[in-house]
């Protein structure tokens, strides 16, 4: 108690916290600071405590260029494919590496692979499989690495089929939809499995694209999932939704306005009328039981208080009219003590 900063401390302290001047300073070499200044000397553990509690916030707006919120988006699937590669480090030290194409409309993956070292060969196969039933020509977004701009790679684009395009060179956003798909894949099912050797990635990482493809509905989608949208086969799946929740609220709605507790006017009308409300019948006897717990606790807290203030005094030894206190005097009780009971003294109470 006798240590405690003062108010004119804790003020300098948060001047100092929030003054524009210091903000490139950390706390620790803010407190530190401010002995050598000789304004507060305190440690800057207690410049941190002082922080949290008070809410103090550091003027450090931080400004940034605009950046595009939403990137790319096409409006049928094969306009634009993103490839990338992410590693996975297993239980051994070694590394998986795995290669993936995904459709930017539909959010599909079409093609991948799970391999033991970063071989420009996987970013081919992928490649070759995704564009084995293509149609019309695609734009195939990647980044600049060695595993996508070599001599195994570049024949793939010079057939004409599919086109290359580095993104934040040959545009100016990221390729940052696979990426998206890779922090799903890893932190919602790899990272939840021991990855003890790269058959056990292969496995787990083909279950999470069959899932991710056939049953997952995409939340850009409105409930429809990948499949759906890359075939055209899912159409109907928003407006079947939105009239299942229409319905849904409408039964919410119903039930919510039949269920009514027995304390109040309505509910004992309606449970003598409809008999589902026998359940419900123990809700006033647990209402007032609540009741009375929070009573009793506002009592004896009333009492404690009283007696802080000294116009109550701890009589319960000796006067037992004090101890059953079944309600709250209007105004607080003044009590007189008297000496220990003997043939001539006797205690007395006055209201």
């Amino acid at each position: 108690m006798v240590q405690r900063l003062t108010y004119g401390e804790i003020e300098a302290i948060g001047d100092m916290v929030q003054s524009t001047e210091h903000r490139h300073m950390s706390i620790r070499g803010l407190a530190l600071y401010a002995q050598r200044a000789g304004k507060v000397f305190a440690h800057p553990g207690t410049w941190g405590k002082l922080v949290r509690e008070r809410g103090w916030l550091r003027p450090r707006l931080r400004l940034y260029p605009a950046k595009p919120k939403i990137g790319l988006r096409t409006h049928a699937p094969n306009e634009a494919w993103h490839i990338d590669v992410t590693i996975i480090k297993l239980l051994d030290g070694t590394k998986a590496y795995v290669h993936a194409v995904i459709d930017n409309f539909s959010r599909r993956i079409l093609a991948w692979t799970c391999a033991g070292r970063l071989d420009p060969m996987n970013t081919h196969d992928v490649l070759t499989r995704a564009a084995a039933h293509l149609v019309a020509s695609t734009n195939v977004f990647m980044d600049s690495g060695v595993e996508n701009l070599n001599v195994d790679v570049d024949p793939l684009f010079e057939r004409g089929a599919l086109r290359r395009v580095i993104a934040q060179i040959d545009v100016t956003f990221s390729n940052s939809l696979i990426e998206a798909w890779w922090r799903s894949l890893k932190h919602r099912w790899l990272f939840l499995h021991p990855l003890d050797n790269l058959a056990t990635v292969r496995r787990l990482v083909e279950f999470y694209v069959t899932e991710h493809n056939e049953r997952i509905p995409h939340g850009a989608f409105e409930g429809q999932t990948p499949d759906e949208m890359y075939f055209g086969r899912g159409g109907q799946v928003p407006n079947d939704l939105a009239l299942r929740r229409r319905e849904a609220r409408q039964q919410r709605l119903a039930r919510n306005r039949q269920v009514a507790c027995a304390a109040c006017p309505r509910g004992l009308r309606l449970q003598s009328e409809t008999p589902p409300y026998e359940g419900y019948a123990g809700f006033a006897a647990k209402w007032r039981q609540t009741q009375l717990h929070r009573f009793s606790s506002k009592r004896f807290d009333a009492i404690a208080g009283l007696r802080l203030l000294g116009t109550m005094p701890n009589c319960h030894a000796r006067c037992p009219d004090c101890l059953p206190m079944q309600s709250f005097p209007s105004r607080p009780a003044i009590h007189t003590i008297a000496p220990a009971p003997t043939a001539t003294a006797t205690t007395t109470r006055m209201v």
